[in-house]
């Protein structure tokens, strides 16, 4: 045999091996008993399940009786009382692929925040002896962008700064890319902006503050909210400037607004918006000096509004100087970014800076752990393991070989649980379609 055909043959061989490589996902999916939004990581009254597959599924959570549906994704009808946690698409590449349930752009909006709830969380690493889990993320370098949950209370880093050089590079060694880009748009839409250059007549429009109706680009009159009415741009930001208390601590700065919102129609403002390529601040907080490391946390507008106690949005911002020094979290008054919110423990995590590297961490301590959105979908190699979180369900998940290629089955286990619970596998979900449809 030619050398060169030797040459094709491994060639050939090496392509057909490479096809050959199949990716099993197991699951592990613990659902929290007790009543709530969150899941508890420390207790173990969850209801755990086991699921081994290397065929392509959608993964049902019901919200009326805890249990687990897996169908396959020809299946296209939904119980009514289900909510879906993610589908699992493998990849002829070699790994497996979470889709996340809700797309992009239906979380846009402020006013419906409430629906990052609903999306896939990257679980991050807890202080070693504080949780239930041993098994957890590697360290996680936080992005400007991201969206972090502590609690029921969610942080946007609007601002990340770090001026040690390339050490930004190390951010692209995460396994776990969750995007850089911003979910939230800062073209608000309705915000009607009125100048003097307008064809309106600005004289039958006044501010409902000063009273006066001339405008501009600098000081344009803004309707920002649900009310029919303006308000001057400066006159917005001198009210909410006045409500602001400001605290400082150990290199944090804290600018706290309880009502941050239109006082008549409750809806919340945003911290900035963007009108014809300008942006507009309605409230300028003071940043650091740009050769300092520093980070910046915002409230988003959902905080403190899920108890039904207090409408008013609280608005909460934290501009962090970061000196390597640890940064403690939590509702106890003695740390350095404090939160009242109930869902926040006394202690709940520590923000890290390695001046080395240039990493930024959070590591939980907190009874609900410490979260980051999954904007997008997660992908998930061979040999890597990811621990995400989605509702008050946590779900342990991993890609393998393999190794039996004809047992392409799903294998169901349920492993504990602290009451009765039935269990829907995939080889009922005939008969599940079929029920959901009568009703």
């Amino acid at each position: 045999m030619s050398s060169i055909a030797q040459e094709n043959e491994t060639n050939t061989h090496t392509v057909q091996k490479k096809k050959e490589i199949d990716p099993k996902l197991s699951l592990t999916f613990k659902i929290f008993l007790a009543e709530g939004e969150l899941f508890s990581y420390k207790t173990d009254n969850v209801l755990t399940i086991n699921h081994s597959t290397s065929n392509k599924y959608y993964y049902y959570s019901k919200q009326q009786g805890k249990n687990i549906i897996v169908n396959n994704e020809k299946h296209t009808s939904i119980q009514s009382n289900c909510e879906i946690l993610f589908k699992a698409r493998k990849s002829k590449n070699g790994y497996y692929e979470l889709i996340n349930p809700i797309h992009r752009g239906d979380v846009l909006d402020l006013d419906i925040i409430e629906n990052l709830n609903k999306k896939m969380w990257l679980v991050l690493p807890s202080e070693k002896g504080e949780t239930k889990y041993d098994e957890k993320n590697e360290p996680y370098n936080l992005k400007e962008n991201d969206i972090i949950k502590i609690g029921l209370i969610q942080y946007e880093i609007i601002e990340k700064n770090i001026t040690i050089d390339s050490k930004e590079k190390v951010s692209s060694k995460n396994k776990n890319n969750l995007n850089d880009e911003r979910i939230f748009s800062e073209e608000i839409e309705n915000i009607i902006v009125y100048e003097s250059t307008d064809e309106y007549n600005t004289n039958e429009i006044n501010c409902r503050y000063c009273l006066t109706s001339s405008s501009s680009k600098e000081k344009p009159l803004l309707k920002l909210c649900k009310c029919n009415a303006f308000i001057h741009l400066d006159c917005l930001k001198l009210f909410l400037g006045k409500k602001v208390i400001i605290k400082e601590k150990n290199k944090v700065t804290s600018y706290i607004c309880k009502n941050f919102n239109c006082e008549v129609c409750q809806k919340p403002y945003p911290l900035k918006f963007k009108y014809k390529e300008t942006i507009y601040n309605l409230y300028d907080y003071i940043k650091p000096p740009k050769e300092t490391n520093y980070i910046i946390f915002e409230s988003l507008s959902y905080n403190n509004a899920h108890d039904g106690k207090d409408k008013n949005n609280i608005k909460r911002i934290h501009v962090v100087e970061l000196t390597g020094n640890d940064i403690t979290i939590g509702r106890n008054e003695t740390n350095d970014i404090i939160d009242s919110d109930q869902t926040v423990s006394r202690y709940h995590g520590i923000l890290k800076f390695n001046q080395e590297n240039g990493l930024v961490t959070l590591t939980n301590k907190g009874t609900f752990g410490i979260l980051v959105l999954i904007k997008n979908n997660l992908k998930i190699d061979i040999g890597q393991k990811v621990f995400i979180q989605v509702g008050k369900t946590y779900i342990k998940a991993e890609v393998s070989e393999n190794e039996n290629k004809e047992e392409n089955e799903l294998k169901y286990e349920k492993i504990q649980s602290n009451e009765e619970l039935n269990c829907d596998s995939n080889n009922d979900s005939n008969a599940t379609t079929e029920r959901s449809h009568n009703q």
